[in-house]
């Protein structure tokens, strides 16, 4: 506690209260039930620490046993670092707790066994430690739901982000065929799983199934489990016509594009933080295994532009990635805040309506809307339409293949999640709310229907206002400070 230095050990329980008058007192504060923290089960995998946010008495039993969906192929670049770092860990665990007074501490060369000896460690084994992945994290204000759209949707890329690569340029927008993938990706793009061990190679990947158990099938490098992702679509894009797209519910999105005997495979999480508000992370992409870097063009046509990121990425790849990924985001976060904000406002009127509608026809026969819904959810791909969780399907119009995987997201999130993570909860408030406006800063609901009517017309702030604009896009606040 960095108020006033308790300690605490993993499960929760208090070991070391400064305050104390003698280890004897000490001894007996930290056994008192009320002397403990509250913990969540964690793992370490792939460089990140992933917290399971329960703390009931079954959440480390459940925790265990549920599958960490990330791809096979991060999987196994994190194994070698995950296992570096799991042993430190396990030795700085097997040192003595601080002693109230006691020799200076140890120098930082060295490291501390379980006799409290000091072994200094040779450079060489220092130098030898396992490069991490290059995690990059970004805050995102609008709401998971809409985030996961923007990641499923590559056919607003040669528009949204204009002139960020030689292939995103607007006029080669175009039509982009999506269709359902029939067949795993080719076995070259497979990786051998087998049971999990402490001392596997890095190359092998065990993979999660959905009991917790342990896959020996070889899987696709971008699935995660062996029964493959719950939206898979090859499609022709602007990158690569050879193109395949996946979602692993809830949370991963991947891009496999191909282009002769280079394979790049890009790696997409969502996760949902509150209403209006998400967190997008993403891992550097590496080559893939037996796979050739594109050829790169003569340097009079590669550009100076091209020629400079190239370099950068060469003299300092962590700060390039990190300073791309931002440049795209940049083109999307305005605009899909602005649609977060209406869309969230339209779901709350349609709630605010639905219910009031349902007071007033109490006692009534509802034979002939509930057929007029049952035809609308089914021409509009999801939904009761007089719900907020389907609302988003009377407002969207989704006519090309290039919105297959947005359309499949979206259905599975009503039918598995009831419209999204906080569908419920802002349908409470929304209830309990009643006539006061709940606006403000993208957090809360927008006013019912019968308030609009009373406002004079407003422009939606983030477009409209400067200030706004800078606050949504600040680098610091969405990205630097959450960024490990």
């Amino acid at each position: 506690c960095s108020y006033h230095g308790w300690r605490f050990d993993g499960t929760g329980a208090c070991t070391r209260i400064p305050q104390a008058l003698d280890p004897a007192a000490e001894a007996a504060a930290c056994r008192s039930r009320r002397a403990c923290a509250t913990a969540y089960p964690v793992r370490l995998e792939a460089g990140m620490l992933w917290v399971w946010p329960d703390d009931s008495p079954d959440a480390a039993a459940t925790a265990a046993a549920a599958p960490l969906l990330m791809t096979s192929r991060l999987r196994q670049r994190g194994a070698e670092y995950d296992k570096h770092v799991g042993t430190r860990l396990a030795t700085a665990g097997t040192a003595p707790r601080e002693p109230r007074a006691g020799p200076p501490p140890t120098p930082a060369s060295a490291t501390t066994t379980a006799g409290n000896a000091p072994t200094t460690t040779a450079a060489s084994q220092v130098q030898q430690a396992p490069k991490p992945i290059d995690w990059f994290v970004r805050e995102m204000p609008m709401s998971y739901e809409v985030l996961i759209e923007n990641l499923l949707d590559p056919a607003h890329l040669p528009f949204s982000h204009h002139g960020q690569t030689p292939a995103l340029k607007r006029s080669a927008g175009k039509a982009m065929p999506m269709r359902p993938r029939k067949t795993p990706t080719a076995p070259s793009n497979a990786v051998p799983a087998a049971a999990a061990s402490a001392d596997a190679p890095a190359t092998t990947v065990a993979s999660s199934n959905q009991d917790g158990s342990h896959s020996q099938a070889s899987i696709p490098y971008h699935w995660s489990r062996p029964t493959g992702p719950d939206v898979e679509m090859d499609f022709a894009g602007n990158i690569s016509p050879n193109a395949t797209i996946s979602w692993t519910a809830p949370h991963l999105v991947t891009y496999s594009y191909r282009m002769g005997q280079t394979e790049m495979l890009i790696e997409l999480l969502a996760v949902p933080v509150a209403p209006g508000r998400s967190r997008f992370l993403s891992p550097n992409t590496v080559p893939m295994p037996g796979s050739k870097p594109p050829p790169l063009p003569p340097l009079h046509l590669l550009g100076l532009q091209r020629a400079a990121f190239l370099l950068m990425m060469k003299l300092d790849p962590v700060v390039t990635h990190h300073r791309a990924l931002n440049q795209v985001l940049d083109g999307d976060t305005v605009f899909l805040c602005s649609q977060d904000e209406l869309l969230r406002g339209m779901q709350a009127e349609a709630d605010a309506e639905a219910a009031a509608g349902s007071s007033s026809s109490a006692g009534t026969s509802g034979a002939g809307s509930s057929s007029g819904s049952s035809s609308d959810a089914t021409t509009t791909g999801g939904g009761d339409s007089d719900s907020g969780a389907g609302k988003w399907s009377r407002l969207y119009f989704l006519p090309t293949q290039a919105d297959r995987a947005v359309l499949a997201a979206r259905r599975w999130l009503e039918e598995r999640a009831g419209g999204g993570p906080f569908s419920r909860r802002q349908q409470r408030e929304q209830k309990a709310a009643g006539a006061r406006p709940l606006g403000g800063e993208g957090m809360g609901l927008p006013p019912t229907s019968q308030q609009r009517q009373q406002m004079p017309p407003v422009v939606l702030t983030p477009l409209s206002s400067p200030e706004v604009r800078a606050r949504l896009l600040s680098r610091y606040e969405q990205h630097t400070r959450h960024c490990p």
